[in-house]
């Protein structure tokens, strides 16, 4: 059996498309305005992992190229060897100033 449809006018199924998207716009609009300003405070309070490590240039320490500082202790957040002197603080009183030696 062969059904027969019949086709509306092009104004009358521009009108229902028109009816459509009005509401959908309508229903998602609403939908978007409660939902997106949540969604936008958890993406900005997620906190995002990361990893930087500070570089200095050794070039900058001389103008001859060879004589280029080797700054690897310093990359590894390390002291240099040698004679430190510091104030000694117990319960922010100040006790004496020493001198000591820091070794690799």
């Amino acid at each position: 059996m062969i059904l027969a449809q019949r086709r509306q006018p092009v104004f009358v199924q521009l009108h229902d498309v028109m009816r459509n998207t009005l509401f959908m716009t309508q229903y998602y609009s609403g939908v978007a305005q409660s939902v997106l300003p949540r969604l936008a405070l958890i993406i900005a309070l997620v906190p995002v992992p990361g990893w930087t490590e500070n570089y200095f240039n050794p070039a900058f320490l001389s103008d001859d190229p060879s004589a280029v500082a080797d700054l690897s202790t310093f990359s590894r957040n390390a002291q240099a060897a040698g004679m430190y002197r510091v104030d000694v603080y117990l319960n922010n009183t100040f006790l004496a100033p020493k001198t000591f030696p820091s070794r690799r």
